[in-house]
């Protein structure tokens, strides 16, 4: 095969268009010839370049030794101008594939990452503009291997079958199935491998299918947290002496604790300081925790004494990055929900199982006569709670749910108007959790450990949705009512019980603020409610209903926060408290 013997289909994305309100406009019928044709058509017998694929296909199967070049829009350099281009690229190459038709993108955006998602999209090779004729003269290699590979497959797909005695020849097995199919007749071998074969062909659509599913997903994840998370580096130094180890310590066991003197690397100490005896519980040796990949050897530690001592070594450091790494998808612009609450609630949820005598581990007491409700929660359980405590703001907008589902942002309908924020805050969470290898944190996704881990981590994220508030004080209530019937038969479903209690913490936790000391609880409030504020005089520029809550004209703070109290945090503190009281 000579490239002066193959021609190439070149298919321009139109670039964006104006906003019409009339309708009348539209796209150009004839693009404008690339600057690189000329170098095309010095190799190449012919080139025809397109704005329509459907004309792009038609040229295509006139010329059956065709290469198909994909010229990107490089106006739409951003986020969304990135996924749009991927996405045309997977379309494209998947209507490609029925003509067995190579296909090479050609763009000037020089970013590894999205010239290796474009070719996850399918495309065969990627192409850098300004197109050079050196590269230009290698373009019908990729025709050549189309053609190689499928050529192998017809080869493979021809081979002999076999009969239950011996080989015989496609011609025979053609003739044998004509012969012997009747309404009566058993299957045959040479029947039964016609069946195989259309099941073949069918799990190989629906692998296609799942494999390109799961790439836009992977696009589209990486699209919403572009938008949505400002992920700015964190450059700290995660060493700690021991004095400021004793002093953060100190402020993480006290109900006085208040981050607003602490610096962000500090705030990340403190949190690796909460977790990292709960990664070292000896209780946990049953879970296989990734290290990460080092020198191409994945590390996993199973056993407790080699857990807890490359947990000192090493896992720190991974727990710090992991750490670091969620830190940044908080604003720091938002007055309330950044990372300093994220910390104030992972803070409160340690304190409240270090009353309940729950953590320390060690300070358990299983062989207690009675038995009380937070005896349920498990090591593993704590894990899943501190985490989700951490992370369940992460990426938070500064404006409530209300505000996405009135204004009709893509993330509300991405998620139906239901719970839209928690559902994002974990999502990112777990996006992150990924990235850093805390995905195999209870032996891998696909394990009955790590499955019940993510299931605590997003029912206690999703408990935080405020307008759901009153739904769970009732679910608890009746929690501590049938947890404390004495002459209950009926037998106590552990995990909903478990996941309850979880629940209930971290909404205590969530809105712990007001039951802080004053000088700190002020503070908290004074900086939510100017959050409100700051929402309130968005929806008055939008046009969009402002509750009362948000409007800077008619909040005022003291009224607002007796209010909170009075009909939202006290009968949750108080449902809660007779849970945990037992029997």
């Amino acid at each position: 095969m000579e490239p002066s013997h193959c021609t190439v289909v070149i298919l321009q994305r139109l670039p964006p268009q104006p906003f019409a309100i009339d309708g009348n406009i539209s796209p150009p019928s004839s693009p404008p010839q690339p600057a690189y044709v000329s170098t095309l058509q010095s190799v190449f017998a012919q080139v025809s370049v397109t704005y329509h694929q459907a004309e792009a296909f038609k040229w295509i199967k006139e010329q059956p030794s065709s290469l198909l070049i994909l010229d990107l829009n490089d106006q739409e350099d951003d986020s969304l101008g990135c996924y749009a281009n991927i996405t045309w690229v997977a379309n494209v190459v998947q209507h490609a594939e029925d003509d067995n038709v190579p296909v090479v993108v050609c763009s000037s955006n020089e970013t590894p990452s999205f010239m290796l998602d474009c070719v996850h999209a399918g495309a065969a090779d990627y192409i850098l503009k300004p197109m050079r004729l050196d590269v230009v003269k290698t373009l019908f290699l990729a025709l050549h291997r189309r053609r190689s590979h499928s050529k192998m497959h017809d080869d493979h797909g021809s081979s002999p079958t076999l009969s239950s005695d011996n080989v015989i020849s496609p011609a025979a097995t053609t003739t044998t199935t004509t012969t012997t199919t009747t309404s009566t007749a058993p299957i045959t071998p040479t029947q039964f491998q016609s069946l195989e074969h259309h099941h073949l062909n069918y799990d190989s659509g629906l692998q296609r299918r799942v494999k390109e599913m799961v790439e836009k997903d992977a696009l589209l994840t990486k699209v919403v947290l572009d938008i949505y998370t400002p992920m700015t580096p964190v450059a700290g130094d995660m060493s700690l002496s021991s004095d400021d180890t004793l002093r953060l310590q100190e402020k993480i066991d006290s109900w006085s604790f208040s981050p607003f003197d602490l610096t962000h690397q500090e705030l990340i100490h403190c949190v690796v300081l909460i977790m990292k005896p709960v990664l070292a519980c000896p209780e946990l040796d049953h879970l296989v925790i990734t290290q990460g990949k080092k020198d191409g050897v994945e590390k996993r530690f199973a056993t407790v004494t080699q857990r807890i001592k490359m947990l000192v070594i090493a896992h720190v450091e991974q727990l710090y990055d992991f750490i670091s790494d969620l830190s940044s998808t908080y604003h720091d612009g938002n007055p309330y929900h950044n990372f300093a609450h994220a910390v104030d609630v992972l803070q409160c949820s340690y304190y409240i199982l270090r009353q309940l005598r729950v953590i320390p581990f060690d300070r358990r007491q299983p062989s207690s006569v009675e038995t009380k409700p937070q005896d349920l929660i498990r090591p593993i359980d704590v894990l899943a709670l501190f985490i989700a405590a951490i992370g369940h703001d992460a990426a938070h907008p500064g404006v409530n749910n209300l505000f996405l589902i009135n204004s009709a942002t893509p993330l509300a309908l991405l998620y139906n108007d239901r719970s839209v924020l928690e559902s994002f805050h974990s999502m990112t969470l777990f996006q992150m959790m990924k990235k850093h290898g805390l995905d195999h944190i209870s032996g891998g996704t696909a394990t009955a450990n790590y499955q019940a881990f993510r299931k605590t981590v997003i029912t206690s994220i999703l408990a935080t949705d405020m307008s759901l508030h009153n739904e769970y004080v009732i679910k608890i209530k009746e929690q501590a009512t049938r947890l404390q019937d004495s002459s209950a038969t009926t037998t106590v479903d552990e995990e909903q019980e478990r996941l309850l209690i979880c629940s209930a913490i971290i909404k205590c936790a969530d809105i712990s603020n007001v039951a802080r000391p004053f000088f700190v609880s002020s503070k908290w409030a004074e900086l939510l409610v100017e959050e409100f504020a700051c929402q309130g005089d968005l929806e008055k520029q939008l046009g969009i209903p402002v509750s009362p809550l948000n409007d800077r004209d008619k909040l005022i703070l003291e009224d607002s926060q007796i209010g909170f109290i009075r009909f939202v945090a006290m009968g949750l503190f108080q449902q809660v408290r007779q849970v945990m009281q037992g029997k």
